[in-house]
């Protein structure tokens, strides 16, 4: 009888020690995925991180060069608010990757268009291009602080 209790302790007692080093290894195993995942995760926000930021660069980008190539035909049709709309209409037409385009202009630039006149051009659908006037007292571009005024009244590319 002896033997069979000190067979049955020693048997769990190797259960007991042989779990507890079951429970130690996978314990082990998911700290690591864990750590792992947490690196990876932080390397994979990183890329869209920085994936984002060099979409926005590129598309400011476009739009500095576009506004600097562009400049001198919007430049030449400021003697009617059509003719503005015009060469935004062309503008957008040219420069597919853009979403839009506008001109901003001192107050009351075309006197019969009253004190704001911003006109905007986009695309209404993947093949047309609308045009509208979105300068109001609700969308002040006077007061904004991207709003700088240059000699001909139209104002400089802001992000």
């Amino acid at each position: 009888m002896k033997k069979s209790k000190l067979s049955s302790r020693i048997t769990w007692c190797v259960i007991g020690i042989m779990s507890f080093f079951n429970v130690l290894i996978v314990g082990v195993i998911v700290a690591f995925v864990f750590v792992l995942s947490l690196g990876n995760g932080s390397m994979r926000g990183q890329y869209v991180t920085d994936g984002i930021a060099g979409n926005v660069e590129t598309m400011l980008q476009l739009a500095k060069t576009v506004t600097f190539n562009n400049r001198s035909d919007v430049e030449a049709n400021m003697d009617s608010p059509e003719h503005v709309f015009d060469a935004l209409e062309q503008i957008m037409k040219i420069n597919k990757r853009l979403a839009g385009c506008f001109v901003a202009f001192e107050p009351d630039y075309f006197k019969g268009q009253g004190r704001w006149f911003e006109a905007y051009a986009y695309y209404a659908d993947s093949t047309h291009v609308d045009c509208r006037q979105i300068g109001s007292p609700q969308h002040d571009y006077f007061n904004g602080a991207w709003s700088i005024s240059m000699e001909h009244g139209i104002s400089e590319v802001y992000p």
